[in-house]
């Protein structure tokens, strides 16, 4: 019998204890959360049916003497070592944690230990409560596969609409190594072909495959489907990397780009192939907004920028000297299907609002008052030690 009620035992007299025992009895055993009596190193002494039945066990009892790290889904070593870590913050605060059950299924449970009160030396106990969370997870996690899954239709219809600048791109090199060949064949039939000839050309056909091979790798690795790590990245790589590849596939040969890079930033945890598609996104819908009437007149420029913002965030922006956004859809561009495009999808937007918010991020949209045009605007949390580790 816990010691608080032997503490009662003594105050109210035995009758009361009893009272207060079986009171006690029906709230966990009827209680639909799973509650634990476990000791100071999370063994469980004590669980109700409701345990019993969100680890499928065949009885409570079966929980008796197990540790909640013990059965922590993979086992990994840091895995374990992690939930110990929260179980011990969950001391104060609430905590998620993930378990495999006795059938071997994954169950997602927010945990609070709740130390009693009148504990005797030597006697510590605690109330585990655990709250079953696993299908509000799962609903996340298919939440989060269909983004990503849309935001890949959104990069594939990218690559559509750049495919004439990537063929542009490769046919320079293509044309260019078919040349050095034909060039060879005549010398060789004219006999008039030294090795020193031969090496040169060799030297230059591998520089423009080089160049046609630099090219497919910038495209593969942006619209590839594994876009779910989370790393320290540097900010200022991700933007030239993006640019360029848009100057890369690009037919448009007016515009000019600004890049406005603040040195020494703090790295940001992203994923660089969703910031780059955000960056893709915003330049490409700048670069529509001034070369809509072509190159006559101001000159297209388009400006990226980077700085260290308050709060520990890193901004990125985007700006243009177009028209700037329309007043009549200023406050719905983030809206799904919302488009100025005569055949735009009007998901980029959303889509880059929802990665930048995923990232604990925000995006902004505004006009540029003193230049003329819009600027794009997001932020990223820059990487802490001491949190994200």
């Amino acid at each position: 019998m816990p010691s608080y009620l032997k503490t009662m035992r003594v105050m109210d007299g035995a009758a009361s204890a009893q009272i207060y025992e079986k009171r006690w009895r029906v709230l966990f055993e009827s209680d639909s959360t799973w509650i634990n009596v476990c000791d100071s190193d999370c063994t469980i002494i004590e669980a109700n049916q409701a345990g019993a039945d969100i680890m499928e066990a065949d009885s409570p009892q079966q929980l008796v003497g197990k540790r909640l790290p013990d059965m922590v889904y993979g086992r990994q070593s840091d895995q374990v070592s992690a939930c110990e870590a929260q179980l011990l913050q969950a001391r104060e605060s609430r905590s998620m944690i993930e378990l495999r059950t006795f059938r071997g299924n994954r169950r997602w449970l927010e945990v609070l230990l709740v130390r009693f009160p009148d504990d005797e030396p030597g006697e510590e106990r605690y109330f585990s409560i655990l709250s079953d969370r696993t299908r509000e997870k799962e609903a996340q996690e298919e939440l989060l596969q269909r983004q990503k899954e849309l935001a890949r239709i959104v990069r594939i219809n990218t690559l559509g609409e750049l495919a004439s600048g990537m063929a542009h791109e490769l046919n320079q090199p293509l044309a260019a190594i078919q040349n050095y060949i034909e060039g060879c064949q005549r010398r060789i039939e004219n006999s008039t072909c030294e090795k020193s000839d031969f090496l040169f050309v060799l030297e230059q056909m591998a520089v423009q495959i080089n160049r046609a091979v630099g090219t497919l790798t910038e495209v593969r690795y942006f619209f590839r489907k594994d876009d779910s790590r989370i790393s320290t990245e540097n900010i200022n790589d991700i933007v030239n990397n993006a640019v360029s590849l848009w100057k890369t596939l690009s037919m448009s040969q007016c515009t000019e780009f600004h890049v406005n890079l603040q040195a020494d930033l703090p790295l940001v945890m992203a994923n660089s192939v969703q910031i780059e598609q955000v960056l893709l996104n915003l330049i490409r819908n700048a670069e529509e907004a001034v070369s809509g009437g072509g190159c006559e007149g101001k000159i297209p420029v388009i400006t990226i920028a980077t700085e260290k913002t308050e709060g520990n965030m890193v901004k990125i922006s985007v700006s243009d000297n177009g028209s700037g956004l329309p007043q009549a859809l200023e406050a719905d561009i983030w809206n799904q299907f919302v488009t100025t495009k005569q055949d735009g999808m009007g998901m980029g937007l959303p889509i880059c609002r929802s990665i930048i918010e995923a990232h604990r991020g925000q995006m902004t949209a505004s006009n540029n008052e003193r230049d003329g045009g819009a600027v794009f605007s997001f932020t990223l949390p820059a990487y802490r030690p001491e949190v994200d580790n």
